[in-house]
């Protein structure tokens, strides 16, 4: 999305460069490429000794941009929140090669740098809270695994002393603010059965019928880069986990999409930019009862059933954002029934309907472009978002035969084992990209979508349109 990238081979010290900064507003809220040139920009590069993180740029913030209006609904009821005084989001910055995807601010009181986000497939940076007070050249590296001797704070990770050896850089680099780095446990998520067909009464036979005028028509191509807006529902329990502030649940999502957005930018046709249409945020419970309604137990969910129920709600949904795809976003544990009275299977993390982007079943009265993903407050969603996504682009797990309705190559060619991002067995860098076979899946939707106008809502339009204003990092 932004990508100023750290590489120590790119700039040097006391280096006088161009560096192009753009804002959170023009690129992610809106998915505008426009970058802002800052000709004198002062530069002051230090170096961060996470082998993730090359240099921090300390940036002059020229182009700051007040937060964007923040839906939110209570009770069925839904109105615009004022933003919160000049509290500004900060500037995204991703590395594709180290894998981070970061939100960097300065504090609003005493302007130190603050750096959250995620840092390639496991590690997660943030902040430390203002009420906690930590020793000033001591970087914290939270291990799950290391459990022996070692002093626990209130996460119930162990605090990892790391050797002092360049400690007082490391506290240059973040001009005196202290933040913690945790390792995420990377889990086995399910994802065999995350996805649900679309109902093939009608799908089946427009696409056989505009399959069958292919050669008929001249071809044209999807445009080359395409926006897909996303609409970010977040439930109560979401609400809570981030003690209810609106500011940095804002900020959070914003870096998670973000980190989501990475993943995409590894693509290199087509070329896929996530932005996001809007943020809500549930107040109360009966807020989404699509997902309240299919509870099992107390802290889980019947993810086919909350799904459907889901796209109904939304079908008749009116005072929303325009936008191309709805995630629900909840910590709630996702199940899964084989049968309508069976147990119901936990293990996934997200589900989704397969080339559900901007579909609509008016006979149905449902809506189709939705997912729900499980996070739990430390982006451990980022990647099963993705995936999700993934999904409702047209792209199926490897090692799988594209759905009937919408044809196309599949994936039967490229292997579950192999561990890409449309597989669960993501234990290599391999999990950070994209299979062959999803690429051709995405193309295969994506020209679908842009020859055969009739099928999609007003959303596939938007979808499908070509942007000209983009410049590119020299």
């Amino acid at each position: 999305m932004l990508s100023p990238v750290w590489r120590s081979s790119a700039c040097r010290l006391q280096t006088k460069i161009r560096l192009f900064n753009a804002c959170v507003k023009t690129v992610l809220l809106y998915g505008c490429e426009t970058w802002k040139k800052t000709v004198q920009t002062t530069i002051k590069l230090q170096v961060f000794l996470n082998r993730c993180l090359r240099n921090i740029l300390g940036i002059r913030w020229f182009d700051f941009v007040s937060n964007e209006e923040l839906w939110r609904r209570t009770h069925e009821k839904q109105h615009v929140a004022e933003t919160e005084g000049e509290e500004d989001l900060g500037e995204l910055f991703q590395d594709e090669e180290n894998g981070a995807a970061l939100l960097i601010r300065r504090h609003p009181k005493h302007g130190k740098l603050l750096v959250e986000g995620s840092i390639g497939h496991g590690l997660v940076i943030r902040p430390m809270p203002d009420s906690v007070t930590a020793a000033q050249d001591d970087e914290m590296f939270l291990d799950p695994s290391s459990m022996a001797d070692m002093v626990s704070i209130d996460t119930g990770l162990p605090i990892v002393r790391r050797q002092r050896v360049g400690q007082e850089r490391l506290a240059r680099a973040l001009n005196g603010a202290s933040h913690v780095i945790i390792k995420r446990d990377p889990g086995t998520d399910e994802h065999e059965s995350d996805y649900a067909f679309m109902e093939p009464d009608h799908l089946a036979k427009r696409f056989r019928r505009k399959r069958s005028t292919t050669h008929s028509r001249s071809k044209r191509d999807a445009p080359y880069v395409i926006y897909p807006e996303i609409l970010v529902i977040v439930d109560y329990d979401g609400y809570r986990l981030h003690g209810g502030d609106n500011v940095q649940i804002k900020r959070y999502f914003v870096s998670f999409w973000n980190g989501v957005d990475l993943r995409y930018k590894l693509l290199k046709g087509p070329r896929i930019r996530i932005s996001i249409a809007g943020i809500i945020i549930s107040r109360g419970r009966d807020a989404t009862p699509y997902l309240e309604r299919n509870r099992v137990g107390r802290d889980a969910i019947d993810s086919a059933a909350a799904l459907t129920d889901m796209g109904k709600y939304l079908f008749r949904e009116r005072r929303l954002p325009v936008y191309d795809i709805a995630v629900a976003i909840t910590k709630l544990d996702m199940c899964r029934r084989q049968y309508a009275n069976d147990a119901c299977n936990r293990g996934t993390a997200g589900f989704a309907y397969v080339g559900g982007a901007c579909v609509v079943n008016k006979r149905l009265e449902k809506v189709n472009s939705v997912a729900i993903i499980e996070d739990t407050g430390g982006f451990s969603g980022i990647i099963v978002a993705a995936h999700e996504v993934g999904h409702l682009l047209g792209a199926v797990h490897d090692g799988s035969p594209p759905p009937s309705y919408l044809g196309g190559p599949g994936a039967e060619k490229c292997r579950w084992e192999d561990g890409f991002i449309m597989s669960d067995l993501r234990h290599t860098e391999k999990g950070f990209r994209w299979s062959p076979c999803s690429v051709q899946s995405f193309h295969h939707f994506l020209n679908i979508s842009y020859r055969y106008d009739k099928l999609y809502s007003a959303c596939g339009r938007r979808l499908k349109a070509p942007y000209h204003g983009k410049k590119r990092l020299n």
